[in-house]
């Protein structure tokens, strides 16, 4: 079952009938969640309602134009797609002088 997106930005500290929660006065107030396109839910709160607006803005507009990349995946490493991470020509460890930069003559 796929999960539908969306997104909202939700007062922690109110109920909806507008009586306080149990976390009234406690933490960040404004909660802004959304769907991503593998079905899982992500969060992230703020002290104010517009910079999660805000926030959450962009990342709608980010998933609709397409150029969205999930946090997770965004840190992946050249050593991840490289397969060896560190390593000289033959295979060996490559020792640290190797990789300086600029390089020394």
């Amino acid at each position: 079952m796929t999960r539908h997106r969306r997104a909202s930005v939700e007062d922690l500290w109110t109920k909806s009938d507008g009586t306080p929660s149990a976390r009234n006065g406690r933490g960040m107030r404004w909660r802004a969640r959304f769907v991503d396109a593998s079905g899982a839910e992500r969060t992230k709160a703020f002290a104010k309602k517009h910079q999660a607006q805000t926030w959450l803005d962009g990342i709608v507009s980010s998933q609709v134009t397409g150029t969205y990349v999930d946090p997770k995946l965004g840190k992946a490493t050249f050593g991840s797609f490289n397969g060896n991470g560190r390593r000289g020509r033959f295979g060996k460890p490559a020792p640290a002088t190797a990789w300086t930069w600029p390089p020394t003559r």
